[in-house]
């Protein structure tokens, strides 16, 4: 399944190698999301980069907005020898743009949060006891 993200960069880490010889690396990206009771909260989810894709990945700094384009994945283990299975996701990046440099001063996540919460109705602070 193919999946598209327009979100903040946070971090990208450093490839790794394993034994079987794949590399990978991952971009940390960011967005942040209302519920339905009017409440801002912040999303962080790795995007993988495997092979000659880590390049790519390597030229994003923190704070650069990217759009994404990933592969939804999953797959599941057994965790020992009692039949315990655990699953997981995945999403591996197919291709990303950047949309804007963090060069540019931005609006940090946390006044993000604040500046949504100070539109909220004040009547919230007015307890009726």
């Amino acid at each position: 399944m193919k999946i598209e993200i327009t979100a903040d960069v946070v971090r990208v880490t450093e490839p790794v190698t394993f034994a079987s010889g794949a590399t990978k690396c991952e971009l940390h990206v960011t967005w942040m999301e209302t519920g339905k009771d009017g409440s801002v909260f912040e999303q962080i989810v790795p995007i993988e980069f495997w092979g000659d894709r880590i390049d790519k990945a390597l030229t994003f700094n923190q704070g650069d907005k990217v759009k994404a384009e990933c592969y939804l994945g999953g797959r599941e283990y057994e965790t020992d020898q009692k039949g315990k299975w655990r699953a997981f996701m995945s999403l591996r990046c197919a291709r990303i743009e950047k949309v804007e440099s963090g060069d540019q001063p931005k609006q940090s996540l946390k006044e993000k949060v604040m500046a949504k919460a100070s539109q909220t109705n004040t009547q919230a602070d007015d307890l009726p006891f």
